[in-house]
């Protein structure tokens, strides 16, 4: 709803009242739900760079908090659980972005206790990998962005490296800090490997991503483009060796990068991205009917049409 956002709320059944958006602990908005097989709710989590879960189990809860003490800066994704009066487990996939690509944990919610599962991929190990890490910075009108920064195995913090700007697809989608198997290909090839939480993307608050309305080729496209000025501010990025690469509304990107700010890229690659605007709205009007919210969503992002 474009009044009400795009986040989780309770409704009293008696009296019809809806309540402020579920939040975490930390008061993030949350953006999705976990139930069990009773249809009962079981968590919430908001996903930001960093997932964020608050468990309705105090059992499992106090579990969940002693796990974030004893891995500090580590990104946990829940992957499945079996919770019951008598038996409480849950598996994460944990990610630090140092090295690796990730590894499975069981983790008892009675106890408290950790027992390894294995690697996400066994036949990659920590010298393959680069360092994952957020960066921070600030749009020439003044809106924060965060994004993501892979950089080569080997790489020295004081030599400039080309960069690839890697969009998300979407856009209502974000990139987090994980082993993400395409930037860290590009960043074995030696390039430093940008993923901007531009605005328009999600994990930030329904205010954030309605920030996008209308923004296509436009305050969504500079977002990237103060990003590569930020990096190469620090020493990172050498802003004359730049190529934007994404699929889907990424790719839109990608092809708009070179469209409209020709002087910032040297080379774009484009995955299923739309190249056509207009001929995308006329598909989607003949496969999903003129007046679907689908056509509806569309127009609003895009053109900020209500």
């Amino acid at each position: 709803d474009s009044k009400m956002g795009s986040s989780y709320r309770t409704i009293d059944i008696e009296t019809g009242k809806i309540s402020e958006p579920m939040t975490t602990s930390s008061g993030a908005i949350a953006d999705w739900t976990y139930s069990g097989d009773d249809k009962v709710l079981f968590a919430i989590r908001h996903l930001g760079l960093r997932p964020e879960f608050e468990f309705f189990d105090k059992d499992v809860q106090a579990a969940y908090e002693s796990l974030l003490t004893k891995l500090p800066g580590t990104s946990l994704y829940l992957m499945t659980w079996n919770v019951t009066p008598t038996s409480k487990r849950l598996i994460f996939r944990l990610d630090t972005g140092i090295g690796g690509s990730g590894k499975y944990i069981l983790l008892d919610g009675l106890t408290g206790n950790i027992s390894p599962i294995g690697a996400r991929y066994k036949s990659i190990t920590d010298l393959t990998v680069g360092l994952v890490h957020t960066v921070e910075y600030t749009a020439a009108d003044g809106l924060p962005i965060e994004g993501v920064l892979t950089w080569p195995p080997e790489a020295k913090t004081t030599e400039r490296l080309p960069l690839i700007v890697f969009p998300h697809g979407g856009p209502a989608s974000h990139d987090t800090i994980t082993y993400d198997f395409m930037a860290q290909y590009m960043a074995r090839l030696g390039y430093l490997v940008f993923q901007p939480n531009f605005r328009g993307s999600t994990g930030y608050g329904d205010a954030f991503m309605r920030a996008g309305d209308g923004e296509w080729g436009r305050k969504m496209q500079t977002d990237l483009s103060d990003g590569i000025k930020a990096l190469a501010e620090r020493g990172w990025a050498d802003p004359d060796r730049v190529c934007i690469a994404g699929y889907s509304y990424g790719g839109y990107a990608a092809l708009a990068g070179i469209a409209f700010q020709p002087d910032t890229y040297k080379c774009a690659i484009a995955g299923m991205g739309v190249s056509d605007l207009n001929q995308m709205m006329t598909y989607e009007k003949e496969t999903t009917r003129a007046y679907s919210w689908v056509v509806d969503y569309w127009k609003r992002v895009i053109a900020n049409d209500e």
